[in-house]
């Protein structure tokens, strides 16, 4: 009987040309098919092994749920990584309580995560993480400083 990732990846394959995953943007649409999401998956396992984590090593993730999220997510977890999800509508002391429990080598933040905007456009809750001030705030509150911090794209 196959695990659970390897249903996930049996179904992307038979997805193959099907739309399997859809981002509202506005009144847009950002759609991916399961071949499109197998290779950000393969690409994401990559981009893991250049940071040198293996099987059993943890990983943070910040970053908004995006189809983005769900391919280093899944990539993750493919190579064995247990994955520390983050939120960056989640308050700072919350990201800094769970970053010091969980000790991960490496904490990938998503490109919005990375600009200057806060929890949200006009947002004024002073609890929501301020994506560059709260990375800040990470690094120094764990003991993340000598892990690296990496964005990630689409494109690894």
């Amino acid at each position: 009987m196959p695990n659970f990732l390897e249903s996930i990846f049996a179904q992307l394959k038979r997805a193959d040309t099907r739309v399997v995953l859809r981002e509202i943007h506005g009144d847009k649409f950002k759609s991916v098919t399961g071949k499109e999401l197998l290779e950000q998956i393969q690409r994401g396992r990559g981009y893991v092994r250049k940071f040198g984590l293996i099987a059993g090593d943890r990983c943070a993730l910040l970053g908004a749920n995006t189809i983005a999220w769900v391919a280093v997510d899944l990539a993750l977890m493919a190579e064995g990584i247990v994955v520390v999800p983050l939120y960056s509508r989640q308050a700072t002391a919350e990201l800094i309580t769970m970053m010091k429990d969980s000790e991960p080598g490496l904490l990938i933040v998503g490109e919005a995560q990375l600009g200057e905007a806060s929890a949200g456009p006009g947002r004024k809750d002073r609890t929501a993480c301020r994506p560059r001030k709260c990375c800040a705030l990470l690094r120094r509150a764990t003991r993340l400083r000598k892990a690296p911090i990496r964005g990630w794209t689409t494109n690894w």
